[in-house]
């Protein structure tokens, strides 16, 4: 966090964005001289070693057979032999069928693996290893804490291991511990707190940024200039069906954290502002069945979404919004490709409009243009 607010903003909104697009993915850096525990899975652990490895949970299965996975198996018999090659259920019912043998071969590869992960938990530490398991009073052998038990409590292995047993306590003591000791060298990577840290009030910035998409010019409140694609101006258009829910959707969007108190209280009038053109006002009532965003799934899986139409009876209106300062002719192809999508759908009267929110600009697009 610290890392953040130096490089990028102090911006709780810009934070929570930057988390939910990578940030969770970032790691802390760790040092082995750091007073700190590292949370590893065993498969995580292999090739490193550490002075104490602690192992919550050594009561694994043995086998996968709870799990029920799939064996693929070939039939020596007939009639199943007329098949190549069958699916069955890896359960102990197996070893009274014809796939006896896959079974048996199957369950020593499990039990060869997982003996493997208790070797690799059990060599991770080079001072001190504690390690928990269940007891359990049913026969058996089917997960590493009974095997354990087997050897522990075993007659045979008595003579070995019998003397650092305590039955009353169930416990299995073998060495010393090493003394406690303070390292006289410094940690690495030593975290600085500060009681006090500068924060610079953004309201006195010339122009104020939404979540790094838009920017909108605090005197005027017009949006100044588009970052990213106006993605957020888009989904903020996206959820609007009629004019008045301008205040809801961006009370909304405050809760999820999309944007700030301020930034809501500064992007509202400007969108009244917009929505008070009489004919966007009449795309914004509730005269019309409206879609917005809405898929249309032509031959050969080609996908077009676009981002508002209207329609009613014969008639259609498809309206596409353009946050960026450029008018392209790509933008009359993609909106004439919606118009005739809407021709093909049966309406007969079909009006294709831009909308370039920047640029405080609406075109409408003729036929064959």
């Amino acid at each position: 966090m610290l890392e953040f607010t130096h490089r990028k903003s102090t911006s709780l909104t810009d934070f929570i964005e930057f988390w939910e697009e990578s940030g969770f993915q970032k790691s802390v850096a760790f040092s082995g001289k750091s007073d700190a525990i590292r949370v590893l899975t065993i498969h995580k652990a292999k090739g490193l070693e550490f002075p104490v490895v602690i192992l919550p949970f050594c009561n694994w299965n043995l086998t996968w057979i709870k799990n029920k996975p799939l064996l693929w198996c070939q039939p020596e018999r007939d009639p199943f032999n007329k098949l190549d090659i069958v699916p069955v259920y890896f359960t102990s019912r197996l070893s009274q069928t014809d796939f006896r043998k896959e079974y048996f071969e199957e369950l020593l590869k499990q039990y060869v693996d997982n003996l493997n992960l208790m070797y690799v938990a059990f060599t991770r530490a080079k001072e001190a290893l504690y390690c928990f398991s269940e007891s359990s009073e049913k026969d058996g052998l089917s997960t590493i804490s009974a095997l354990l038990g087997l050897i522990i409590t075993n007659e045979k292995a008595h003579h070995w291991f019998g003397k650092y047993f305590d039955p009353s306590e169930q416990t299995f003591h073998f060495g010393e511990l090493p003394h406690d000791r303070k390292r006289n060298e410094p940690a690495e990577n030593t975290l600085l707190v500060k009681n006090q840290y500068h924060v610079t009030d953004a309201r006195n910035h010339i122009s104020l940024a939404f979540k790094d998409k838009i920017m909108i010019e605090p005197v005027t409140g017009k949006i100044k200039r588009p970052v990213s694609e106006g993605r957020l101006m888009h989904e903020i258009f996206s959820r609007l069906y009629y004019a008045d829910d301008i205040q809801a959707v961006l009370k909304a969007m405050v809760i999820e954290g999309r944007i700030t108190h301020t930034e809501a209280e500064i992007l509202e009038p400007a969108l009244q502002k917009m929505f008070a053109d009489t004919l966007v006002k009449s795309w914004f009532s509730g005269d019309w069945e409206i879609l917005t965003e809405t898929e249309f799934i032509l031959q050969g899986g080609i996908i077009k979404r676009p981002d508002r139409v209207l329609v009613k009876n014969d008639r259609a209106i498809v309206i596409d919004f353009k946050f960026g300062r450029e008018i392209e002719d790509s933008h009359r192809r993609q909106i004439n490709s919606y118009r005739n999508l809407l021709i093909n759908m049966g309406y007969r009267n079909v009006e294709a409009w831009l909308w370039y929110i920047a640029l405080e600009k609406i075109i409408q697009i003729p036929v064959n243009t």
